[in-house]
This record gives structure tokens, C-alpha cells and sequence, in this order.
């Protein structure tokens, strides 16, 4: 196992490592998914209208992302990456405990997550970690890299 920092807020200069870690995170995607999860102007953008927070590899190199938002009462976290390298060490558990501690500190009282339908597993993970679906299902937003039909399932979790 590779020694771990702490995780912190990302950088601009952080935006071509994201996109690596986020990329190679979501590379199960492309039995449904013609590009890739996002790109270095997405990550850029996203950093104008919100946060990401990342974990450091000592050796170089990020051992995961997510992305945070906060509106309101409302966070809203998506992107959630480890590196394939360091999967199953504790690490996306880390940065969600991370963004929601960050949420509880600005005063939100939900955590929302989107999750693409036609991956299964990834329903019962959140479960795990105390969200649940609401009910609610938006667009895929990208349908023209679909290459089957898909939508999001909504999920939130109250902060207490």
C-alpha cells in the first residue's frame, strides 16, 4: 500500500491530474460510454462553480478526487474517483467523509448524489454509506456518448 496525505482542496494546477484519475476511475463506463468521463475545460469549469478535494500520493500523483458543491442547505457531490491502483484501501470512503464534513460545516443538511442507472453496483454501495434513492431520475448528461439508453437515479443522505 502506498503511503497517503491528507486530503485537501485541489488547485488549478491540479486540473490535468484530475481528469487522469477521474478518467481511469470511470474507464468501467465504456461498455455504455463513447468518450471518456470528462476533460481537462470540464474539471476547469467545474472548479469555477464549486470543489474538488483530492488525496495526494506521496510517490506522485492523486490517489482520488470528488467533486463538491454547495447550494444552500444543499451539497451536492459527484465524481467521486480512487486511482485502480489503490482501490479497496479506504480511500473513496475518505474523500466522501471529507466533502461531507466540509457540507456539515457550511450548514447543509443533505448530500446529494447522481448515479447512472445500468451500473447496478453502484446503488447498493451508496446504500451502504447512508444515502437513498428519492425517487427522483434525471438525463443523462451526455446522451450523445450513450450508446445505450441511460438516466440518473437521484440520491440523497441527511447530514446530522
Amino acid at each position: 500500500m502506498r503511503e497517503l496525505t491528507s486530503v485537501r482542496f485541489a488547485r488549478p494546477d491540479d486540473a490535468d491530474a484530475i481528469v487522469r484519475v477521474v478518467n481511469d476511475a470511470f474507464d468501467i463506463e465504456s461498455f455504455f460510454k463513447s468518450a471518456p468521463r470528462t476533460t481537462p475545460e470540464d474539471v476547469r469549469a467545474l472548479m469555477r462553480s464549486g470543489q474538488f478535494l483530492v488525496l495526494d500520493c506521496p510517490s506522485g500523483g492523486l490517489a482520488g478526487a470528488v467533486y463538491l458543491s454547495i447550494d444552500g442547505s444543499r451539497g451536492y457531490l459527484g465524481m467521486l474517483s480512487v486511482d485502480p491502483a489503490t482501490q479497496g484501501q479506504g480511500i473513496g470512503r475518505l474523500l466522501q467523509n471529507a466533502a461531507e464534513e466540509r457540507c456539515r460545516d457550511a450548514g447543509c443538511s443533505l448530500l446529494e448524489i447522481h448515479i447512472v442507472d445500468i451500473r447496478p453496483e453502484l446503488k447498493p454501495y451508496y446504500e451502504r454509506l447512508g444515502f437513498a434513492a428519492n425517487g427522483e431520475v434525471r438525463p443523462f448528461p451526455h446522451p450523445e456518448h450513450a450508446t445505450r439508453p441511460c438516466h440518473l437515479i437521484v440520491m440523497t443522505k441527511p447530514l446530522g
